[in-house]
């Protein structure tokens, strides 16, 4: 049923050849002139900010991908040292730490891939 305040309108097509249609039975109606949304000009202290953003995210980034980065660096020196040992002797107890060692270099990636996307 159709009433004289109903509304339709054609959304996006997104990821299908389907097109979505929004009706709206009793839309509101902005007045003319009248503006859902401003921008509010606070330039005062725009270099500042951003310094303090920049200081920010480049602390955010040492915390976060400093802390793989060393991770990754550590567990693969660690294996290589595992690693030469055992071309010198083949040993159980080797062999599993380089095992754990493998398995942790792997959590380390995919952290690091849980974060970076």
């Amino acid at each position: 049923m159709v009433t004289p305040n109903t509304s339709f309108h054609h959304l996006h097509k997104l990821k299908s050849d389907h097109q979505l249609l929004l009706v709206s039975v009793n839309p509101t109606r902005r007045r003319e002139g009248e503006r859902p949304f401003q921008f509010v000009a606070n330039n005062d202290n725009i270099i500042e900010n951003l310094g303090n953003f920049t200081n920010l995210v480049k602390d955010w980034n040492k915390v976060v991908f400093g802390n793989f980065f060393y991770q990754k660096r550590e567990a693969i020196r660690e294996l290589d040292r595992v690693q030469q040992a055992l071309e010198q002797r083949n040993s159980i107890h080797l062999s599993l730490k380089e095992a754990n060692i493998q398995v942790e270099i792997e959590n380390i990636f995919e952290e690091e891939a849980r974060v970076i996307l």
